[in-house]
């Protein structure tokens, strides 16, 4: 079986969840939501390496927890000052232990993904060499400039979501750039090293908790995922 890795992002103190825990540790359905991403990945490949990339001072609540529900071999490394550094720092303990094959980089708190989501964008990023899931917007948008707003065609734009793979060797190299601000996610990285992105199919209900309202959205997906 060829290689694969994902490293889940779990760096956040969650300000904007209005939480005391980083909303990664907060429980959905009495399960905690960095928990189903690490699932999701584990269903769709039991061999896959998983790393998690976490703030310093949660790295025991983090061990703990993941060793209730897991008895594989799940690694749990120190993240860094921005999603670009904690990135980074997963990207180098894979290279330390001479990965090669796709890796995706997922965010702790999208719980809502599905295995089919998964194997698409691993699928792609072996034949495309990177593949980033996105969805259209729905919504009418407005740009805002010079104090003035004006309407944009929405249909030039998508919204982007996670994980996003890449053959690892690419990537690796890409992530030796310096950090800029630009760099919120895998694909502005890739892309500022000169690689095209690929595009594949999101999901809707891929959602990345962030907001307190989100929680409740997120507890209805799963509650019917479990349903089905």
């Amino acid at each position: 079986m060829k290689q694969e890795a994902v490293i889940i992002v779990a760096g956040g103190a969650g300000e904007r969840t209005q939480k005391n825990t980083p909303k990664q540790f907060v429980e959905i359905n009495n399960k905690a939501i960095i928990i189903y991403s690490v699932e999701k990945f584990i269903q769709y490949n039991e061999e896959m390496i998983v790393v998690i990339v976490c703030h310093e001072k949660y790295i025991k609540h983090c061990h703990k927890l993941i060793e209730k529900y897991f008895k594989g071999n799940i690694n749990i490394i120190n993240g860094g000052e921005t999603r670009f550094h904690s990135v980074k720092n997963g990207l180098e303990y894979l290279n330390k232990i001479n990965f090669s094959g796709i890796v995706g980089i997922h965010d702790a708190a999208r719980p809502c993904l599905s295995v089919q989501l998964i194997k698409r964008c691993f699928e792609d990023a072996q034949q495309y060499k990177n593949a980033i899931p996105a969805i259209p917007l729905y919504e009418s948008v407005r740009e805002i400039k010079n104090n003035s707003n004006t309407t944009i065609n929405r249909n030039r734009f998508v919204i982007v979501q996670t994980p996003q793979c890449a053959i690892f060797s690419i990537i690796y190299k890409a992530f030796q750039k310096e950090y800029q601000e630009i760099f919120t996610d895998e694909a502005n990285v890739l892309e500022s090293y000169g690689e095209q992105m690929y595009l594949c199919e999101g999901e809707r209900e891929n959602i990345k908790v962030t907001y307190p309202i989100d929680f409740k959205i997120a507890e209805t997906i799963l509650q019917n995922k479990k349903n089905e």
